[in-house]
């Protein structure tokens, strides 16, 4: 039979370092003459908006560790363009640079991403914010070969409705909080299926998967 692996992925990019430039003079901010950003703040040449900067303690899911911590910086960002594979956020603060990466990011979602080295959170001034971002790119429709669907029971089960044996088959999904209609963590999770005979069936499961907390974002789907 096929097994599913489940595989955390955490993709991690630099940030561009390009000086902000702005039109207005604002007063305030430890810094003399330096404007500072207040929130929601739509990052420059980009669809993506910084909603807010909280302090959060529980489980840092960035690199799959989910080790405890406590009082680190985490953004909260919508995504108002088009889906992204790809989001690297840089935002200047004080002395020193917070960094959040996040992949998978859909179109219209909201997405909690915690600072990548666990910096913690601090309420001096913020002055300004960058991104780098890729585009989802468009391959076979994948709607075509593939159903994913849910089984309630914290598994998946993926059908090949093609015609042809599908050499591999990813499912990637992340947490979810459905009150707050908001993605958790920048990270995605990925299970991957291998040789999947036309028409065939499989339930799979993965350790970060559950039923209620979790949503697939993308498919991807190979035939030879």
């Amino acid at each position: 039979g096929n097994s599913g692996s489940n595989g955390s992925k955490s993709e991690s990019g630099k940030t561009d370092s390009g000086e902000q430039s702005s039109g207005e003079k604002e007063s305030g901010g430890e810094k003399a003459n330096i404007p500072t950003i207040s929130f929601p703040y739509t990052i420059p040449e980009t669809d993506l908006v910084v909603q807010q900067i909280n302090s959060y303690s529980g489980y840092f899911i960035e690199d799959g560790s989910d080790e405890k911590v406590s009082d680190i910086a985490a953004i909260v960002l919508k995504n108002n363009g088009d889906d992204l594979e790809f989001a690297g956020i840089g935002i200047s603060q004080g002395d020193r640079s917070l960094g959040f990466s996040a992949s998978q990011i859909p179109a219209g979602a909201t997405v909690v991403i915690q600072e990548q080295k666990k910096a913690k959170y601090s309420s001096d001034p913020y002055y300004s914010a960058t991104a780098t971002t890729k585009p989802v790119d468009k391959f076979e429709m994948s709607e075509k070969l593939v159903t994913v669907e849910d089984n309630g029971n914290n598994a998946l089960v993926v059908t090949n409705i093609s015609k042809n044996k599908l050499s591999e088959v990813r499912v990637c999904f992340k947490s979810y909080l459905p009150k707050e209609k908001a993605y958790v963590g920048g990270i995605t999770y990925t299970i991957t299926l291998k040789d999947l005979e036309p028409g065939a069936s499989t339930e799979v499961s993965a350790s970060h998967y559950e039923s209620k907390y979790s949503k697939v974002v993308e498919v991807k789907a190979k035939s030879k």
